[in-house]
This record gives C-alpha cells, structure tokens and sequence, in this order.
C-alpha cells in the first residue's frame, strides 16, 4: 500500500477510509488531521515567539553574556513564563501591545500576582502546563486565587480585583482564538 501526505490535507490512506467507514470512523480521522495541523501551528508560533524573545535576549548584554538562550528562559520568572506554547505567549504580546494603560498596569499587577501564587504554591513551579487546554484550567486556577486573595479584603481595592479579574476573563477570550 501507498501512504502519502501532505501537511495540511488528509492523507491517502485517511481518504479511502473516509469512503469505506461510517460517521464515527470519520470524526476520528478528521480529529487527527486536526489536531496534527493544529501541532503544527503551535510549533510554528512558538518558534516566532522564540525568535521575538531571543531578539530581546540578544540586546540585553548582561543576559546574553551570563546565560545561554536556554538558561535564560528556564530562569525568567514572568506570565507567561517563556516555555509557555508560543499561543499563550502570543495572546500576551498581542494583549499587552492593544492594552490601554489600565489594562497594562492590570497586566503588571497580574504578574505580581502570578509570582505570588508561585510562591504559595510549589506544585507549580517548574512544572506549569504545557498546552492550551492546561492553561484554560490554570487561568480557573488563578481566577480562584485572585479571589481568595484579592476579594474583599482589607487595603486592597476592589477596582483592583475587578481589573484582575476583568484580565484573566480577557485573556480566556484570546486564548480561545488559538483553540
């Protein structure tokens, strides 16, 4: 038998199945070639992103003189962190370069908060998701966090909360263009 395949379409040998199984074994095959061409993707945004992140590792000489390109992704602490997939990454940069100036310091705040929560929570250090379903739940995560946290608490505003709170709802938004 023959099998060829092109990146982007089915397979020949997915065609024929197509023509011979019934509609269960259809959805089957179009979920892999989806999800194959979605694999592709995020690979391709990831490496942009990379780029765009080595770009600003090159210029900063006390970086790029103290670690390697590597090292330095491992030992920034930040949201997204830099081995985040280059979608989640994206949804960032594109967020933070649309923001108005609220939304940034909401952005910056976020970020605080999200090295707080890695504080008080080890199990993520080091071991944060690596997809885009992992970072929907991660975002409930810190959404229940912010709350406990954040809510009604004495010295903490609540147009603070709201701007917290009004983010992680938007980035949930952006992060579902990548789904």
């Amino acid at each position: 038998m023959n099998i060829t395949s092109n990146s982007v379409g089915l397979n020949n040998y997915s065609t024929n199945l197509l023509n011979m199984k019934n509609n269960k074994s259809i959805n089957k095959n179009i979920n892999i070639q989806v999800s194959y061409k979605s694999a592709l993707e995020e690979k391709k945004i990831s490496e942009e992103e990379d780029a765009i992140l080595y770009e600003l590792y090159k210029s900063d000489h006390s970086l790029h003189t103290a670690f390697t390109f590597e090292e330095c992704k491992k030992a920034i602490v930040s949201f997204p962190p830099p081995t985040a997939p280059g979608s989640v990454r994206r949804a960032w940069r594109e967020k933070w370069e649309s923001a108005t100036p609220e939304v940034k310091k909401a952005m910056r705040s976020f970020d605080s908060v999200y090295s707080a929560f890695l504080m008080h929570n080890e199990e993520y250090n080091g071991n944060m998701p690596n997809d885009l379903n992992g970072y929907f739940k991660f975002m409930g995560t810190m959404k229940g966090y912010i709350q406990n946290h954040y809510y009604n608490v004495p010295g903490v505003s609540h147009e603070f909360y709201e701007s917290l709170m009004n983010l992680t709802s938007g980035f949930e938004t952006e992060l579902m263009k990548y789904l």
